[in-house]
């Protein structure tokens, strides 16, 4: 299972009523190609990643958005950390982690305190500054109906281009898919991140 899969072999084989090995190498490269597919559609971070730091640039607005990924709790926020000697470390009352309540047990926006020695850097090349997030992110476990729709969203790939799998083998000549069945989208939909304004 490569990191960042949204479901195992077996489920996926499972659902789609295979007992033996011999497709195991294409199950397996559809799951990461498609876990990849949804994230990059939802705009979201399914699957945890923990004690990691995380670097974005912030031109000053009081919401920095952290897309495409999702915050579970941040152990240290650090403002400048492209310019160490003006870096500052914020506090817990300087930032705020929305949505609040976040119903996915994650967050996907820091908002910064205005501060003035945060917020106006004068004589600066560049407009504008790094945080440095440093936390847990993802979610803590894959969402099972995410799984799900992974798991669907590889068996409608394989069933439209992979000949052992289907009963017209001129159909496994079509172009592998890239794009998410209408129906994941759909599932899918109340998952979509809404971008920060």
């Amino acid at each position: 299972m490569a990191a960042g899969d949204l479901t195992t072999l077996p489920a996926a084989k499972a659902f789609l009523d295979l007992d033996t090995n011999v497709r195991d190498t294409v199950v397996t490269s559809a799951i990461t190609r498609a876990s990849r597919a949804i994230a990059v559609h939802c705009q979201r971070e399914f699957t945890p990643t923990d004690n990691q730091a995380r670097v974005f640039a912030w031109d000053g607005a009081p919401t920095l958005d952290l897309a495409p990924y999702d915050l579970r709790a941040a152990t240290q926020v650090v403002v400048g950390t492209d310019d160490p000697p003006s870096q500052t470390t914020l506090g817990a009352g300087d930032y705020r982690l929305r949505p609040k309540p976040n119903p996915d047990g994650v967050y996907q926006t820091v908002q910064v305190a205005r501060n003035p020695g945060l917020w106006l850097w004068p004589g600066r090349q560049f407009p504008e500054r790094e945080i440095t997030v440093t936390g847990d992110w993802g979610f803590a476990a894959v969402p099972a109906d995410v799984e799900h729709w992974a798991i669907v969203t590889v068996a409608t790939w394989l069933r439209q281009t992979y000949a052992p799998f289907v009963e017209d083998t001129q159909e496994s000549l079509v172009p592998e898919p890239h794009n998410l069945p209408w129906a994941v989208k759909a599932g899918l939909r109340h998952y979509r991140r809404i971008q920060a304004s």
